[in-house]
Formats: C-alpha cells, structure tokens, sequence
C-alpha cells in the first residue's frame, strides 16, 4: 500500500484482498484485517463496504471492500482488463478469457486434426501438463514478464504487494503447524489466480517450431504435429519424431527458466490415423 500512495495519493483498490475483520461483516479476524484497520485508523482513506461488485469466486466477505479518499483520482488497478486492451495474451490460449473455453479449443484442435488427416496417414498430438501448476508459479519471473510487457507501475506494484507476505498454517485433526511463508504460486480463489498464470504463459507458444498448432488450456498445452505430404510413410514418421524431440528440449528449457516443471506421468503421446 505504500508503495501506491507513492504513485498516486488517491487510490482506489478493488481486488482479492483477502482481509478478515468484524468491521466488514466478518465473522472472524485474523493478521492482515487487523493490520489493514490499523493503516487505515493512521490514513487519510476511508473503506467503504462494496455490495455491488463480487470478483472472489471462494468468498463474498474478504474482498468486499473500496480503499479511497474523499476527493477520488482513479489508479485503477484493472490487470484484467490491462490484459484484454494491450493483447497480452496468447490467440493459443482459451482458458479463463471471456467467450473462450474448453470447446473453443478442442473444437480448434480437432478441426486441425481432420483437415490433417485427410492428406496424411498420420498425425501426432502430444499432451503436456505442468506440475502443481497454480501453486509453482514462480513470482520474481512473472513481475520480469511483465515489465517486458510495458504493464504499467502501479499494477506491478500492487502485484508485488499481492504476493508479499503471505503465510499459511496448516490445521490436522486440531492441530496447528508453525506459520508456514508462502514464497510461490497464486493465492487460490480469485479469478486473478488464473488470469495471472496465463499471462505468465503468454511467451510459450513462441518456443515451438509452429506456434499455429500449439493448444493451450490455462496449465494444459496439446501439441499437434502433421507431416509434410510430400514425404514417403517412413520419412514422414523420421520427420514427426525429429519435430517432438526438437519440440521437447525447447520445452525442457522453458520450464527450467521459468521453474515451472512438466509433470511426465501425465504427458501422453497419441497417433491418429
């Protein structure tokens, strides 16, 4: 928060700011709504109670809240719609953007995958998924991602406060661990946890030699290799399984500059024909 005030003195934040606190209709507490009451009791903002707008999809309570001065100049923290304006993310990706979805993308693939068969005797599709992918998701890389992009300073500063000091504590049968600091991934929850991952994606079709045949839903990509219809039978599987190795060590190096690991029990390499 202090780092807005120094872009703006009148700032508006609406967002998952997961506080607690019987001021906004909690029924419990806990460390961050005590402390966010506490800065506002020594500010010059007031929280007024935001009935109107519900962004968390886990909580009507946490997030309900307007951050603002009497006299308001919006820095508006909107990294949703940033997204959407500034053509952020990837024409491969159908996972949370609006009038996309799982169809959208099997449709894509499976008109692909026809009109490929209809010249060929084959076609592969390799299926890849990344391991604890929400919760792997790597911060310093994804605020370096975004600088890259242009993303103006007063999201990234909010972002960086976003992931700042999160803990969590573990309750087995009663028993409470130590607090645990949280150093990874994206708070579960709210419709920011998927949005920020596929942005932090956004860059990942690009490493592939043909980025049209690459399919991406949120964390899951689907790879679709055809081979060329000039080529003989055997030529055209040498090809293939030389395109999938080129295509793996690409993807091997991704996710280790990224700390994103593949999960290999769940990759699956399929032949159509």
């Amino acid at each position: 928060m202090s780092s807005l005030n120094r872009i703006s003195k009148n700032v508006i934040i609406v967002g998952d700011l997961n506080v607690k606190h019987p001021n906004w209709g909690c029924t419990s507490m806990h460390h961050k709504g005590r402390l966010l009451v506490e800065w506002l009791e020594n500010s010059d903002k007031y929280a007024i109670q935001n009935h109107g707008m519900k962004i968390s999809l886990r909580s009507d309570t946490t997030i309900d809240l307007v951050l603002t001065t009497p006299t308001i100049s919006l820095s508006h923290c909107g990294t949703l719609s940033y997204t959407e304006l500034n053509n952020v993310l990837s024409t491969q990706q159908s996972g949370s953007i609006p009038h996309l979805s799982t169809l959208t993308r099997v449709n894509h693939l499976m008109e692909q995958l026809t009109q490929s068969l209809r010249h060929n005797s084959l076609s592969v599709v390799v299926y890849i998924d990344f391991l604890q992918a929400f919760d792997m998701l790597w911060h310093p890389g994804l605020i370096l991602k975004l600088q890259h992009l242009h993303c103006p300073y007063a999201y990234l500063f909010w972002i960086v406060n976003y992931f700042q000091d999160r803990i969590t504590t573990i309750d087995y049968q009663g028993h409470l661990s130590d607090q645990i600091v949280i150093t990874r991934g994206a708070p579960q929850g709210s419709c920011f946890e998927p949005k920020v991952y596929i942005v932090n994606l956004f860059d990942l079709p690009q490493i592939f030699e043909y980025t049209r045949k690459v399919h991406l839903y949120v964390d899951d990509l689907a790879l679709l290799y055809s081979p060329s219809i000039y080529l003989e039978y055997i030529k055209q599987t040498d090809e293939i399984q030389t395109r999938i190795n080129n295509d793996m060590v690409k993807l091997e190096q991704y996710a280790d500059n990224n700390h994103q690991p593949v999960n290999k029990n769940k990759m699956e390499f399929v032949v159509y024909h």
